[in-house]
């Protein structure tokens, strides 16, 4: 990867097409990734062209915290509001 400046993807790829290794021995593109994230292999992420360009999300932050609460809920008003007797009810 460092000399041609392939991907994980190409690398795996290569190796399968012309049976390089035994395909036990061939790991998956995904091990390959954690492989480099993890500094078992010489390649670095700087390495990696598309890896840094892309953008990653954080699922943490798709949660809000502290979420507004804009008034009761439909479900705790009381039962008089149901009957509609004044009007804005």
């Amino acid at each position: 990867m460092l000399e041609d400046g392939g991907s994980p993807d190409t690398v795996v790829g290569f190796a399968k097409r012309h049976n390089l290794f035994a395909k036990e021995l061939i790991p998956c593109t995904t091990i390959l990734y954690h492989w480099i994230d993890s500094g078992i292999m010489r390649t670095k992420n700087i390495d990696l062209l598309e890896k840094l360009s892309r953008k990653i999300t954080n699922p943490s932050q798709k949660a809000r915290r502290n979420k507004r609460v804009l008034g009761t809920s439909i479900e705790e008003r009381p039962p008089s509001i149901g009957d509609r007797g004044t009007f804005g009810h």
